[in-house]
């Protein structure tokens, strides 16, 4: 039986603030740390490719639901340990960041260790809690991993000016191991993904292939597997270089870390709120629109101030609509994948969703170094801008049927 409370609630923002931080710090923040080393944009944008094993959740995913059914076996034991590797991770780059070969297997072992967290925060989601609080839920946890997003990348960035970047490592490596020691507190019975289901007895075969046959059996979900690649393909191709965009165009760390990253995160908070009332009242297909649109118009806004010397309030109405759009897009897009979902294979059918939106993440945010590199940033927000037409053409296809009364049922 779920018990929606408090507890469960704080479970869920503590390892999605604690989640939130690793991305950045094999993401953005590292990317900062190798360019004042001299390593250039198409160089550093290959480490982009260390995220490739976020592509390969459906695995992992389909191996702990199997583990599960054994007596021995512990979500938490294995959130904690993935939580506490994470944090060894962390604490080596600093070693090895002149090292690229050994820098790489580092930022690889973190993905893994990060995609189990990943995984079982998003079953826990709809495990724990009833359908009606389902997009409440998401919106903490979403929020939650945008905290440790800031604390990864503004703190870090902001403190880069007064301490080095691997004592900056090693300090945060500590956090993680203190958030994990919270996170170890909570009781086993919170963790119990298996045992709130009631599952018919299957053979070893079957509860290994009925996720996957399930998903395929949905409607059109050719065009949904496809959606999951193209929907956020714009983000996925600057994400990373989006703190090297502002400060190529003059704007300080500190302008950076509290224009973009904390003044952002509180915008994109917004928009997700906005998002539960808009859910509610529409549809999903219209809703995914509407949040794409905004957010390519925000983009507009982006190239105008790559073409111009703009002001500083420019740069704030740039972040205002880039992140309040980012925010409405992450939690339409996040919801929907949640809402499509069978509650009994939600860990492996969420893991292959989310697989397909983390390996377009990978594969663009590689090419995005190099396409800067030769293309300049004020082209780059052109392709970017490009990567909205096939999302658009998926949504206008899939809203010819009525494809979420299907799926909800």
């Amino acid at each position: 039986m779920r018990i929606d409370n408090k507890q469960h609630f704080l479970l869920l923002a503590l390892i999605g603030l604690t989640n939130g931080m690793i991305p950045l710090l094999i993401g953005s923040t590292l990317f900062i740390w190798l360019k004042e080393n001299g390593v250039n944009l198409q160089n550093i944008g290959l480490y982009s490719l260390a995220n490739l094993p976020f592509a390969f959740s459906f695995a992992i995913s389909a191996s702990l639901e199997y583990l599960s059914y054994k007596k021995y076996f512990s979500y938490k034991v294995v959130l904690i340990l993935s939580l506490i590797c994470s944090a060894m991770a962390i604490y080596c780059i600093p070693a090895v960041i002149s090292q690229p070969q050994k820098l790489f297997i580092l930022c690889c072992a973190l993905s893994i260790s990060a995609t189990i967290v990943r995984v079982i925060l998003l079953a826990l989601q709809k495990i724990l809690f009833s359908e009606q609080k389902l997009l409440v839920v998401i919106n903490i946890s979403t929020i939650s991993f945008k905290v440790g997003l800031l604390v990864g990348g503004s703190c870090a960035l902001f403190l880069s000016q007064y301490f080095p970047w691997g004592q900056l490592y090693h300090y945060f490596a500590m956090l993680i191991v203190g958030f994990s020691l919270i996170i170890l507190c909570f009781p086993n019975q919170s963790f119990n993904l298996g045992n709130n289901i009631d599952m018919p007895r299957l053979s070893f075969k079957q509860r290994l292939t009925t996720p996957f046959t399930n998903l395929w059996q949905m409607p059109q979900i050719g065009l949904i597997l496809l959606l999951m690649f193209f929907y956020r393909a714009p983000d996925n191709l600057i994400t990373h270089y989006f703190d090297l965009f502002y400060l190529h165009f003059g704007l300080s760390k500190t302008n950076v870390a509290f224009g973009y990253k904390l003044y952002g995160m509180i915008t994109a908070s917004l928009g997700g709120v906005l998002c539960i009332k808009l859910i509610k009242h529409r549809d999903y297909i219209s809703n995914l629109n509407l949040a794409l649109g905004l957010h390519l118009l925000s983009y507009g806004l982006v190239y105008w101030f790559s073409q111009v010397q703009a002001p500083l309030w420019a740069f704030y109405l740039c972040v205002t609509s880039e992140e309040f759009s980012r925010g409405m897009t992450m939690i339409m897009f996040w919801s929907f994948q949640t809402q499509i979902c069978k509650r009994q294979h939600v860990l492996i059918q969420l893991a292959v969703l989310t697989a397909i939106d983390s390996l377009s993440y990978s594969l663009l945010s590689t090419l995005g170094g190099g396409l800067i590199q030769h293309l300049g940033y004020a082209n780059f927000i052109l392709i970017v801008i490009g990567c909205f037409i096939p999302a658009f053409i998926l949504l206008k296809l899939l809203k010819t049927t009525p494809l979420i009364d299907k799926l909800a049922r």
